[in-house]
């Protein structure tokens, strides 16, 4: 008996907790809203509110640290970074290493990068090359003596080049840098993470799947890697995986409030589109005018049956944004369920003025017309489909093009 009623404490004490767990959420996404958009006193402001309910949470203190520096308080930036090692190493370095470098002490700067590249947060060359506060740093003679003493390993030097690869769409490149590593390094799990962006870029999902699991495997810790788990299971339909990953990534990134837009799309993936609009309204509660969160808001609006209202959405947006290809794709798919056939032929056909390639356009348009009575065209326009690889084209070939 005595079991049960500690565990009816512990319920009504989780119970009673969720209220504060709600409001320090809303906080957390203000400060990210206002720090998004340079309002670095705000987000300051809320940031101390956070701070008063929980003063020894280690993500608050980074995050003002990182305020405190875009503000141009340096000795503010210090004093918070400070705070926020007291509560794990490594998660104010990065700001003491700018501080630092700002002051020109560079061999501080480098202290504190190896201090940070010795915790779970780490920081690559690539990285520090990319970083703008760490510049002096990187154009003084104690960041050149630091290389050519061995500050880093040989094999990051290499990590540039694969991003660099990556950047010009030279796959094979990049991937033939990576699996170098990977030779020569078999548990450098960021080698097997960067595999996998490279595939998400390639369009090769469910590879980067499993090359991001062994990345996992080897080491978890990093919101980056989790963040990417999410994307891969959206652009897979696993809603379950991801909401799993969500969590996951939301314990190492917890401002993040872009990740109402993952969970957004995760809902709805998982039949839960009053729940997924629920979460999209929260994320508007902060960037009102976000043309991603109208343009989710419209889809959603669509799997609720909702077509009339989705319509008014994707109209309000394509003012602004009239070179969307994916706008005019769903304005054809809602007229095609508002049986507006002609209407959706006409916004098919703009889609693939801007994106010819796209087979799943070439199949709807197909629709459009077919149910217009087109039928030459409509398999003239299936064809197509079939002929940049949608196998259901193939089907409405068989079926009606004989």
């Amino acid at each position: 008996m005595n079991k049960y009623k500690r565990l009816l404490v512990v319920l009504c004490i989780l119970m009673l907790q969720l209220p504060l767990l709600a409001q320090q959420d809303s906080l957390r996404y203000r400060a990210y809203s206002q720090y998004k958009r340079q309002l670095f006193q705000p987000a300051i402001n809320t940031l101390k509110l956070l701070l008063e309910q929980n003063k020894q949470d280690v993500h608050t203190h980074s995050f003002l640290a990182h305020c405190y520096l875009k503000h141009g308080q340096l000795s503010k930036a210090r004093k918070y970074a400070l705070k926020a090692e007291d509560f794990r190493k490594g998660s104010g370095q990065l700001v003491l290493a700018r501080v630092a470098t700002a002051v020109d002490s560079f061999d501080k700067a480098l202290t504190h990068l190896e201090s940070l590249r010795k915790s779970r947060y780490r920081c690559h060359y690539h990285q520090c090359m990319s970083d703008d506060y760490l510049l002096p740093l990187i154009y003084s003679e104690s960041w050149e003596e630091a290389c050519e003493n061995g500050f880093f390993k040989p094999y990051e030097f290499f990590y540039h080049r694969v991003l660099q690869a990556l950047d010009e769409q030279m796959y094979g490149e990049a991937l033939g840098w990576i699996r170098d590593i990977q030779v020569a390094h078999p548990r450098e799990h960021y080698a097997w993470f960067l595999e996998a962006v490279v595939l998400q870029a390639m369009d090769k999902q469910r590879d980067a799947l499993k090359k991001l699991d062994h990345a996992l495997g080897l080491y978890s810790p990093i919101a980056e890697y989790q963040g990417l788990k999410v994307e891969l299971c959206i652009s897979l339909q696993q809603p379950d995986e991801g909401l799993f990953a969500l969590r996951r990534y939301r314990h190492y990134a917890p401002f993040d409030a872009e990740s109402l837009l993952w969970e957004a799309k995760l809902r709805n993936m998982d039949k839960d589109t009053p729940k997924a609009l629920e979460t999209l309204a929260t994320y508007q509660e902060f960037f009102p005018n976000s043309h991603k969160a109208i343009h989710l808001q419209a889809q959603l609006m669509k799997d609720a049956d909702k077509p009339l209202d989705a319509l008014r959405t994707v109209n309000s947006l394509m003012r602004e944004r009239s070179s969307d290809a994916s706008l005019y794709q769903l304005r054809g798919e809602l007229y095609l369920e508002t049986r507006s056939y002609r209407f959706a032929e006409k916004d098919f056909s703009m889609a693939l003025d801007l994106s010819p390639a796209n087979a799943a356009l070439w199949l709807q348009k197909g629709m459009a017309r077919w149910l217009q009575g087109d039928s030459e065209g409509a398999c003239s326009d299936w064809q197509w489909a079939r002929h940049y690889g949608n196998k259901e084209a193939v089907k409405k070939l068989l079926d009606h093009c004989q």
